[in-house]
């Protein structure tokens, strides 16, 4: 592809708003840019700093990524998990965040629903295959409408080449 094929391209994802597009073309500079716009001029939006954090982790700029998961968290309402993640990370960064916040969904799923999906989102941020694979396994068996998402879902990426994600995908006649 040209040089104007690949611009072509860029206004085209940025036009549409096509944030994953960016991210996933790894245009991290420019998706940050433009997220930085949208997150000036509409502060009180929780999911901008939600894709922002995204970005971050792709970058491998984990403090970012921490601190924009945790706002994103508290301006939708979720202080909860917003102070668990932040005091887990002060305590034992990206593990002690995860675990944490593990240990409260776990908590609140007695008294509420929680996802076993999510449970096997922090798993997989912490590189945890066999808890990450448990964890799938029961969202996969409730019917979990978080499933639809294990493919495109970034934390899961390292686990793409394992013969259990391979068999999850399978069973739910997703291609692989």
């Amino acid at each position: 592809m040209n040089n104007f094929g690949i611009t072509l391209v860029k206004i085209t994802v940025f036009a549409g708003g096509a944030l994953l597009g960016a991210i996933l073309a790894r245009w991290y500079d420019e998706a940050i840019t433009k997220l930085n716009n949208l997150i000036a001029a509409n502060p009180e939006f929780p999911p901008y700093y939600g894709y922002r954090a995204s970005v971050y982790w792709h970058q491998g700029n984990l403090d970012a990524f921490v601190a924009d998961q945790v706002m994103a968290w508290k301006k939708s309402g979720r202080a909860d998990k917003a102070e668990v993640f932040e005091s887990g990370y002060r305590k034992g960064k990206l593990k002690g965040a995860c675990t944490g916040l593990i240990e409260l969904l776990k908590n609140k799923s007695r008294t509420d629903y929680v996802s076993p999906y999510e449970v096997a989102t922090m798993y997989a941020l912490m590189e945890d295959r066999d808890r990450t694979f448990e964890w799938l396994e029961k969202a996969y068996a409730e019917h979990s409408g978080r499933m639809e998402y294990v493919k495109a879902e970034d934390f899961f990426q390292p686990f793409h080449s394992d013969p259990r994600y391979l068999d999850l995908l399978r069973r739910m006649a997703m291609p692989q």
